[in-house]
């Protein structure tokens, strides 16, 4: 953490959804391939969204959505990016996602938590936009550069 990084603030509702979904610990294994099927069946719902993703595998893009939401949830923790997240922010850059688009992402993903977690309600809603909410920013801004 850098000197200047702030500990992220206390958040026990997203905590507990991310464990109920997939195991303690931040990384996400295999085992989470139904959730992860489901939600681009969700976001690939959105025409912009299949047209961007034409031609796209979207088991090998299921793996990489679990990479890049643990990064996502490793930006929450430590409150900087690494080299990995700026990869992608720059690759989420080359191909013109939009703000619009992350917006989609995020609620694609929020129905899915609903979905898959029995316990899920408004708090861990609250919970889960608060722990994407940084990292979600962070590639708005890198869009802009």
């Amino acid at each position: 953490m850098s000197s200047s990084a702030k500990a992220p603030v206390a958040n026990p509702s997203f905590e507990a959804s991310y464990e109920r979904l997939f195991g303690t610990g931040i990384p996400i294994g295999p085992e989470a391939a139904l959730f992860f099927d489901d939600f681009y069946q969700r976001f690939l719902k959105d025409p912009d969204i299949a047209r961007l993703f034409a031609g796209t595998d979207i088991p090998q893009q299921s793996r990489i959505m679990r990479m890049s939401l643990y990064q996502l949830v490793a930006f929450y923790l430590l409150d900087e990016p690494n080299a990995e997240l700026e990869r992608l922010a720059e690759r989420h850059r080359q191909v013109g996602a939009s703000d619009a688009m992350f917006e989609r992402w995020l609620q694609a993903l929020i129905d899915t938590v609903a979905a898959h977690d029995p316990a899920f309600n408004a708090g861990v809603e609250q919970g889960w936009r608060q722990a994407l909410g940084p990292g979600m920013t962070y590639f708005r801004r890198q869009l802009r550069c």
